[in-house]
This record gives C-alpha cells, structure tokens and sequence, in this order.
C-alpha cells in the first residue's frame, strides 16, 4: 500500500505543551466524556496565537480543539470539584460545530494538575500580549522536539549501517 501523509492542521504549529488527559463536556444536564489521549498546546508559527487540542487515542478525533481565548469568562481555569487534577474550562470549541463548551479535563494526578494550570495560565497571558501587540513582552516555553525519538531511532539505524 502506498503511503498517504494526511494533513492534521498541526503542521504550521509548534508544540509546546504535551500531557495525558481525558476529557468530559457538558450535554443534557450531564457530564459526558468525549475522549483519552495526548493533549496538546500548539503556538502557530505565524499567528503566534496558541490553541489547545485533545485527540482521542486510537481515532485521532478531536476531543477538544480551542484557543486559548484572553477575555473572561472564556478559558478561565478553575479547579472542578476542589481537586488539583481535575478543572473546569468554558471555550469556544471547533472540534465538531463551532460552539461555546463547557469542559473538565482530567490529569493522572496532583502534579499533572499543576503543571497544566501552570501552563494554561502561561498560554492565556501568552495570548493576551500577542493580542494587544506586545509581542517582545510574550515569552511562553520553547517547542517541545516530539520527533527526539525517531531521531535516535534514525542515528542508531545509521551507525548499523556504517558497522
């Protein structure tokens, strides 16, 4: 079969934020979950604006895909039920029809918690001084090299071969 490279829309972003996580929304007066996997904050390398998307594991399906708006009360963080790893988000979703959601994004524990607050915070300040046109005052994590392991899956192939 011959190899088709299928366009994410990732392409013209850098990543700067990666973690585990499931994801639920509100529907019907319940919290339904809409999926597991790597969730992901993605600077674009033009707009320098920064989004947060969630695919499920095995589809790839957005579970979750928004910017990471600086205007309250979009993409204020708050702590879901008082716990430290779990939070409540409301944003403006384009993962299926455009709409306004509202979000509890679950992490493996207290840590993982902290360092997605962490995070998210960064991204809204981050995006709150782009939007304003302060760019030289934004600075929010390098890219993160998601590739480093076919790298070095690659060098040690090619140091096979030179033996």
């Amino acid at each position: 079969l011959q190899d088709i490279i299928t366009e994410t829309g990732e392409e013209s972003e850098d990543l700067i934020f990666k973690i585990r996580a499931r994801i639920h929304r509100w529907r019907n007066d319940e919290w339904k979950e809409r999926g597991t996997g790597d969730l992901k904050m993605l600077r674009h390398k033009e707009s320098k604006k920064i989004r947060l998307i969630l695919r499920q594991d095995k589809t790839l399906k957005p579970a979750a895909n928004f910017y990471i708006s600086e205007k309250s009360p979009l993409c204020d963080i708050k702590s879901h039920q008082g716990s430290d790893k779990m939070f409540f988000i409301l944003a403006y979703d384009c993962s299926e029809d455009p709409q306004f959601e509202k979000f509890v994004i679950k992490l493996g524990n207290a840590e993982h918690g902290s360092k997605f607050k962490e995070a998210f915070i960064a991204a809204r300040e981050f995006n709150r001084l782009i939007q304003e046109g302060k760019e030289s005052e934004a600075v929010f994590a390098s890219v993160i090299v998601e590739e480093k392991k076919k790298e070095e899956k690659e060098e040690k192939e090619e140091k096979k071969e030179e033996k």
